[in-house]
């Protein structure tokens, strides 16, 4: 089979067909890596056909590579795109197959699977780096409860609910600001003498993963509230009191250490000491392999990427949070133009003068 025969459509069929590449290195892939793949599948099988040049080069010897379990395809397409541009003296295979495959791992999302001592493998998928340490915090049943702090759009809310999937416990949350009164965390009686019960109670009485979220934009009276369920294992709800649950697992978000209002987080409350005391802190902020995984856009996302570090290096007070790489895709997937999506997801009114500081930069 000559790859130079058939069309793109036609070269990821082929991939597909013979399994080579994942569906989205597939779709993305031009015709010169598909080419180069489906070269090296057929080098392995003796059924080689070379790419053609204007001259005849002396090819480099090599061994045939060995197959390995994931990612040969892509690892075999770079390692081929490689060789030949590499001095032919001293080049050991086996060290540059290493050093593709540590590009790839370097770029590649964690996908986890946990497994539960009832001997379960629940599969969580595509995690945050600060994932496994979360669920170990979480997991050791502290006295407390863990608050995640970063930026805008890290993914705060969807790590602590993959946690509670690979918990197997249900997951249930609310999100607290200055207004939010404290019969959002306990309920109240209603008119009729009823009582109406919250996400804190449903957690709290039969057990589950509950997120605080934006935990350092809320009222002190429902911190202080919380801070008493977890210290004493025991609630007063509006209709009696009740025992924290054995499976109950408290979390929650902030962008801020509790320390009060910043330059790009005006609105955030200084917590009491005793309330910090309570929580296990750990960071969680921007994670840019998770970004690119979700983005669907590689290019997209790692221009996405660069900005902002170009931003934080310059101290320029302004976000872009990984949502800049999600939407921003979407709105070009649509047909969209780049300066028309940078202008929407990214800029967002950023002074000229200072957008200009930062693609300088670039």
């Amino acid at each position: 089979m000559n790859p130079y025969n058939l069309t793109l459509n036609q070269l990821r069929q082929e991939c597909a067909k013979r399994g080579i590449g994942s569906p989205k290195w597939r779709a993305n892939a031009i015709v010169d890596e598909l080419r180069s793949a489906l070269q090296t599948a057929d080098r392995d099988t003796g059924d080689y056909t070379p790419t053609p040049t204007p001259q005849e080069d002396t090819p480099l010897k090599t061994e045939t590579p060995t197959p390995t379990p994931s990612g040969d395809a892509l690892a075999s397409t770079l390692l081929q795109a490689l060789l030949p541009h590499l001095p032919q003296q001293g080049i050991q295979e086996a060290r540059v197959r290493q050093i593709v495959a540590e590009i790839i791992e370097a770029r590649s999302p964690r996908e986890v699977r946990v497994e539960l001592p009832s001997g379960e493998k629940v599969d969580v998928g595509i995690v945050h780096q600060s994932f496994n340490r979360i669920l170990q915090a979480v997991s050791a049943n502290i006295s407390g409860g863990i608050l995640l702090v970063g930026g805008a759009g890290a993914g705060k809310t969807t790590t602590c609910h993959k946690v509670a999937d690979a918990l197997k416990l249900p997951f249930r949350t609310i999100s607290v600001c200055k207004q939010t009164t404290l019969s959002h965390l306990v309920g109240f009686i209603n008119v009729s003498g009823e009582y109406v019960s919250t996400p804190f109670r449903e957690a709290y009485e039969k057990g589950g993963v509950f997120l605080l979220d934006e935990f350092d934009a809320g009222n002190e009276n429902v911190v202080l509230a919380l801070n008493s369920a977890l210290a004493n294992g025991i609630c007063e709800f509006p209709d009696k009191q009740i025992e924290r649950h054995k499976d109950f697992r408290c979390l929650a978000s902030a962008n801020t250490y509790g320390t009060g209002a910043t330059l790009q987080f005006v609105g955030r409350n200084k917590l009491d000491g005793a309330t910090l005391d309570r929580f296990v802190v750990i960071e969680h902020d921007y994670d840019s392999k998770l970004e690119i995984a979700l983005c669907g856009n590689d290019k997209w996302a790692e221009r996405v990427v660069s900005i902002r570090k170009s931003i934080d290096k310059l101290g320029i007070r302004h976000i872009v949070s990984p949502r800049a790489s999600i939407n921003g895709a979407k709105l070009l997937a649509i047909g969209w133009k780049q300066a028309e999506v940078e202008q929407a997801v990214i800029w967002k009114g950023l002074d000229k003068s200072e957008v200009q500081r930062v693609l300088a930069t670039l």
